[in-house]
């Protein structure tokens, strides 16, 4: 439930503790079950579910890296292209290459 109401919001300001409450959770019961559920720390959590969202639609669409860190979250693209190298060692040209 948490997971898809944050993929919903990526491209708003969405908090770890905006996700909690959106679950009815106080923020440190959020970050416990997140944590024992996914082994990562909430904030890490939803950079997952950025990147993620990042990758399908550099899969699926041929929209702009500038568009897609916009919709996934990230005011600037920059942060998308070093995020993407650092989690997948490829830059967004080359993930789209790849699924193309």
């Amino acid at each position: 439930m948490a997971e898809r109401w944050a993929r919903a919001r990526l491209a708003e300001d969405v908090s770890v503790g905006d996700v909690a409450a959106a679950a009815g959770m106080s923020t440190r019961t959020f970050a416990r079950r997140v944590e024992r559920a996914t082994g990562l720390s909430p904030v890490r959590f939803l950079q997952r579910l950025r990147v993620e969202t990042a990758l399908d639609l550099l899969a699926t669409t041929r929209l702009p890296v500038d568009e897609i860190a916009r919709r996934v979250g990230y005011i600037d693209p920059t942060t998308l292209r070093r995020v993407l190298r650092r989690e997948t060692g490829r830059s967004p040209r080359d993930l789209r290459g790849r699924n193309a």
